[in-house]
């Protein structure tokens, strides 16, 4: 009820008016996802307004120099995590599984590691097989690589999708979990996974400082065979995902949802 009185206080001020009615039970949902990406289990008489994805540019930037060597080889993957999640040495073991297995290798740092700290680990890589960033524009390296590794978060996924790059993700939130699964049913990418359901919840529980203790969270025999899949039937994963991308008109999820938004506040502000 507090927050209804905030809302409600807010609103006044700017010369609108809200109920409690309007707040409960007329609640617009916008989503920024494509309708029927995930489908829902039953109808309903929700106002759910699908926007397609929102992507955030908090750190977008110009791609380095050295992007310019990078492009589609059948060979190159790019690993990014954010900057939550996996802990630094988990990061090493995934980025060495697939330098062991001769990939070239694209790595944004997202603040898990320092860039530094990864080129010592990895000196004596020869460096063209191994490109390191703090962050890089997701949208434009996903159009230069094979396959995106990542936790599954929506954002990523889609801007991998969107540029016809298959996915191959190791999840760690419970949302993240939902997305790799449905991505990989969709045949738009492969979800690694190596732990039981009491694991995936201690994982939760564990704070960043601690979460090199979650052992055995990626089998590096597991993500070599997911990349190898996908490189094998590479044709197939692209033409599936370009067919998902034609049903789905790519635009300006934002723009969409700030219309809707506008268009909503200017009805609730004009009302007697």
């Amino acid at each position: 009820m507090r927050n209804f009185y905030s809302i409600h206080t807010i609103f006044k001020k700017l010369g609108g008016t809200v109920t409690l009615d309007t707040l409960l039970h007329s609640v617009i949902y916008i989503v920024p996802e494509y309708e029927g990406y995930l489908p829902l289990v039953k109808k309903h008489s929700y106002d759910i307004r699908y926007v397609g994805p929102i992507h955030w540019r908090g750190f977008e930037q110009k791609p380095p120099v050295w992007a310019n060597t990078i492009h589609k080889d059948g060979n190159t993957v790019y690993v990014t995590f954010g900057g939550t999640g996996l802990s630094k040495n988990i990061l090493f073991q995934i980025i060495g599984t697939l330098i062991a297995s001769k990939k070239r290798v694209i790595v944004s740092c997202g603040g898990l590691v320092p860039v530094d700290e990864v080129k010592k680990r990895f000196l004596s890589v020869d460096q063209k097989l191994l490109f390191v960033s703090d962050y890089l524009p997701g949208s434009e390296i996903a159009k230069r690589v094979d396959i995106v590794i990542c936790h599954g978060g929506y954002g990523t996924m889609m801007e991998a999708i969107m540029n016809n790059t298959p996915v191959i993700t190791i999840p760690w939130n419970t949302d993240q979990l939902v997305h790799a699964y449905r991505v990989q049913e969709l045949g738009l990418g492969r979800c690694v996974l190596k732990f039981s359901l009491k694991m995936f919840v201690h994982a939760l529980r564990v704070t960043n400082s601690k979460r090199d203790t979650v052992e055995g969270w990626v089998d590096g025999v597991q993500l070599s065979e997911a990349v190898d899949k996908i490189l094998r039937n590479y044709t197939t994963y692209v033409k599936t995902i370009k067919q998902f991308n034609s049903t789905h008109r790519a635009g300006s999820g934002a723009a969409v949802a700030a219309n809707s938004i506008c268009k909503d506040w200017y009805s609730i502000e004009r009302k007697p």
